[in-house]
């Protein structure tokens, strides 16, 4: 099964220098809509994701990987690579932050897991979708401020 918001969503210009581009509303969405899922490879050891991490790291590329509890068990789902679905591309805001409009929820699908975005608030459209990653220490979050 895959997620999908068919032409409701558009990776648009630069954000700002620290953030780089973002993921926008092209329609409006209700509170509770499905937005996009984080697709990627699903990675049930975090000792492997932690040293792709490092290896992505010393290629000089950017790193998408999505580090998330499920039933009590570590997993983490890898789009380091999947550069043709936008899910990746939502932006970080702090919780509480008055940019924070979606939420990640783990949803399982036939005994597979999907990351999906849902709005946490109604959105209009042109709006940035944003949710909280979940690390408090991410260097970009005092550069935004």
């Amino acid at each position: 099964m895959e997620f999908r918001a068919k032409k409701r969503i558009k990776l648009s210009k630069t954000v700002n220098d620290v953030i780089g581009e973002g993921v926008f509303a092209t329609k409006p969405f209700k509170k509770g809509d499905f937005l996009l899922e984080y697709k990627g490879d699903l990675i049930t050891r975090v000792k492997h994701a932690r040293q792709l991490e490092k290896e992505y790291e010393k290629e000089g590329q950017g790193s998408f990987i999505y580090f998330f509890k499920y039933r009590d068990k570590s997993c983490c789902t890898d789009a380091t690579n999947d550069i043709f679905h936008e899910g990746r591309m939502i932006n970080d805001a702090e919780n509480g932050d008055a940019k924070q409009y979606c939420v990640m929820k783990i949803v399982e699908v036939n005994q597979t897991l999907h990351l999906c975005t849902f709005a946490d608030r109604d959105i209009a459209i042109g709006e940035e979708l944003r949710y909280d990653y979940g690390v408090p220490t991410l260097p970009w979050r005092k550069a935004t401020q």
